[in-house]
């Protein structure tokens, strides 16, 4: 197991530890689960890495072209 030694500012660790508290976590615990979350959040996003990755996404919006919308034009 790692040790991790972080500088944060006082206002900063107040607001930490209040919010851990709150949850019913220790600081540790929940600076974990942020970075956690943070880690799953940036998962979800698309990543173009290539030009390849660039062509998926057009192709995936011309599909999504291809649903019949409801017609909202006002009447």
């Amino acid at each position: 197991m790692a040790r991790v030694e972080l500088v944060i500012s006082d206002e900063d660790q107040e607001r930490f530890v209040h919010q851990a508290r709150r949850e019913g976590m220790s600081l540790d615990a929940w600076l974990l689960d942020a970075a956690r979350e943070r880690i799953e959040a940036g998962r979800s996003v698309m990543r173009l890495e290539s030009p390849e990755d660039l062509w998926a996404l057009f192709h995936g919006c011309n599909e999504m072209d291809e649903i019949d919308e409801p017609d909202l034009s006002p009447r």
